[in-house]
Order: C-alpha cells, then sequence, then structure tokens
C-alpha cells in the first residue's frame, strides 16, 4: 500500500490532497484560504479575508538562555502569520490549539504566549483565544486571518515573462549558522559575527510594513509570491509549476553580507551557493515576482522600510529553472528543497550541491 513517505510531503500535496482541498490545486495553488464577503454583502469594494493555518514545530536555532519557550512562541506567531504576509495581506487576528503534558510548567506556557504577544503586536494582530489540552504529547497549532485589497492579493500563480524575480532578505544566513554550529566552527567566527548570527532570528519578522504597502499603494505590480519556507529553489520551481514559464537566477545579483561572506570562508564554499538552501531564513524570506515597470515603485516601497528588496533573476520564457554563474555557463538548478518525509540528511544533500557547482 502507498504511504505517504512513498510520495513525499510535495507528492502528497499534489496527488492526493489536491482531489480534496482547493489551495492544494494547481489552478488555485495559495498560501491562504481566500474568503470574498462580496459574495455575502454585495460588496465589491470590500477586501478580501485570507486566514491560513499552521503547525510550527519547535527548531534549532542559537538562543540565550532561558529564551527557549518565549522563542518557541514567537516563531509560532510568525510562521503562521506568514502566509497571510506573503499574500500582502495584514494580519489582524490569530487563534492557537495548544496541546501540552500536565506536568508542563505554567511558567512556560506563560512565556510561550509572551512570545506569541511579541510578534502580534508588531504585526498589530490581536490575539483572539482558540483552544488549550492536556495531551501527552506537545503541539501546537497556529490560525491566523487577515485582509487583503481585492486588486492587491498576491497569488502563486501570475508571474510572467520578464518578471524580476527578488526575495525580501540575503538568503543563507539562518543556515549558515545551522552547518557552523553542526560542525563545531561556530565559535571560530569573528565575535561580532557570532553575535549577529546569535541574534538572526530572536525576533523573527518578516518584513510586513513594505509587504503590506505595497500591495495596498501599487496592487498588482507584485505578480506573484509566497514565503519561502522550503528555501528559494521551491519558489523557483512554484514559478514553473504555476506558470509554465522558467526561472534564471544571477550570481552576481545575490547578496552577500560580511557575515555570509565569513561563514562561507569557515565553511569554504562559494558565498553564493549559501543562497540554496531549506528554508533556514524564515520568516524573513519571502520570494516575488514584480513587474519591470514597477520596480522601482515596488523596491522604494521597501527601502522606505528599511526593509531592501533584492531583485536576483528574471521570470523566463525557457522553463528550466537556471543559475547564472558569474564564471562559466549557466547551470541548472535541480528541485531542491526539505521534503519532510525525507530520512536524507539536510547537509549532505547541501554539500553534493555544493560540489556541483563548485568553480
Amino acid at each position: 500500500m502507498e504511504t505517504i513517505r512513498d510520495l513525499g510531503e510535495k507528492g502528497f500535496i499534489r496527488k492526493l490532497l489536491s482531489r480534496y482541498a482547493l489551495t492544494a490545486r494547481i489552478e488555485a495553488l495559495d498560501d491562504c484560504v481566500i474568503l470574498d464577503p462580496a459574495r455575502l454583502f454585495g460588496n465589491a469594494a470590500l477586501p478580501y479575508v485570507v486566514y491560513s493555518m499552521d503547525h510550527p514545530s519547535p527548531i534549532d536555532r542559537p538562543l540565550p538562555e532561558g529564551m527557549w519557550w518565549r522563542y518557541w512562541g514567537r516563531w509560532i506567531a510568525a510562521c503562521t502569520a506568514n502566509d497571510v504576509l506573503a499574500m500582502g495581506g495584514k494580519p489582524e487576528g490569530f487563534s492557537l490549539d495548544l496541546a501540552m503534558p500536565a506536568d508542563t510548567a505554567t511558567q512556560h506556557i506563560g512565556e510561550l504566549y509572551q512570545g506569541l504577544g511579541d510578534v502580534l503586536h508588531e504585526y498589530g494582530a490581536a490575539l483572539e483565544g482558540g483552544n488549550i489540552d492536556i495531551n501527552a504529547q506537545r503541539g501546537v497549532v497556529g490560525m491566523c486571518w487577515g485582509t487583503v485589497p481585492r486588486a492587491g492579493a498576491i497569488r502563486r500563480q501570475g508571474a510572467r515573462c520578464g518578471d524580476h524575480i527578488a526575495v525580501t532578505t540575503a538568503l543563507g544566513v539562518g543556515w549558515a549558522s545551522y552547518v557552523l554550529r553542526k560542525r563545531d566552527l561556530f565559535d571560530s567566527l569573528d565575535p561580532a559575527t557570532r553575535t549577529e548570527l546569535e541574534q538572526y532570528n530572536l525576533m523573527p519578522l518578516a518584513p510586513h510594513r513594505a509587504i503590506v504597502e505595497a500591495s495596498h499603494r501599487r496592487p498588482g505590480a507584485i505578480t506573484s509570491g509566497m514565503d519561502m519556507s522550503d528555501g528559494l529553489v521551491e519558489f523557483l520551481y512554484t514559478i514553473n509549476e504555476s506558470s509554465g514559464l522558467g526561472a534564471r537566477v544571477d550570481e552576481e545579483r545575490l547578496p552577500v553580507t560580511s557575515a555570509l561572506a565569513e561563514s562561507a570562508k569557515l565553511l569554504d564554499v562559494p558565498p553564493s551557493l549559501l543562497a540554496f538552501e531549506f528554508g533556514f531564513d524564515m520568516p524573513r524570506s519571502h520570494g516575488y515576482t514584480v513587474a519591470p515597470g514597477e520596480w522601482d515603485a515596488v523596491a522604494a516601497i521597501f527601502e522606505s522600510h528599511g526593509t531592501p528588496l533584492y531583485r536576483i533573476g528574471e521570470v523566463t520564457a525557457d522553463p528550466a529553472v537556471v543559475f547564472n554563474r558569474v564564471s562559466g555557463p549557466p547551470q541548472a538548478l535541480p528541485p531542491f528543497w526539505d521534503d519532510k518525509c525525507n530520512r536524507d540528511d539536510v547537509i549532505e544533500r547541501w554539500d553534493a550541491l555544493v560540489e556541483q557547482y563548485r568553480n
């Protein structure tokens, strides 16, 4: 009998879940469920209501002592709200379904809720309630809803040939931190760099103000997008899957910070290859395609909030997904993301990709 493991997470969604769930279908591939109040109230001026559910598991990050529970709360809120933001929506409300063993310290539960509040306050969203269950297993499910102008909703479909491909952060910082620690190289970093990486995800926020303003002020300028919870390569293949078009990433355009450069040197890899990883820059990292004629206006909105939008490539008529190297010919980028059913070691998989693209 076929199992989820046989299909893999992506295959399970496409082959089985798409039979039943609208947002899993290729013709309606979205980060959120979209509700249209106009259908109920007959007012075409009303915005869409969008909502998303997520099951954010605790993750491996360097954290100050005593911060684990509060950080987990921040991670839950940020990951769940991220799908609303990816569609250009303004998060408005949040609910949590929480399951905890009976011997869990109430202080820890309070710290988790404090962490939720840290992120929701920043986003301007209310913690509206939810459910709590005393259970032998620890688990959480978050639900976030928001609103987005009808013309400004950003779908996964919509990329057009010639659109600029853009990302909202210098990619690979979270991944570099993870790999360095796993290889016992983290303490070899310059102290200032080590502190920067330790602080990187302490308050894990998307560039929410810029995203919401762009969707309101320049509706349709961002032609497609998604949060990059499984990394850049999944976003590029989503462009291909949803539009039949291709994607080219230009190595010379990938932003390389001093922390990335130092990390790459310790790992003995080209800095640009840190950008191809498994989504460890969540929830900062969103991928968008932007109409060429709207680029300056959209980039200016992001810059005005101190959160630059980085143009890294272009949507192409050729359906291939390509890495355009500074030296040497362009090379195909194979499918490369963290399938949750995959038992392979992610660092070993990344090492194999690096070897493929070394000069």
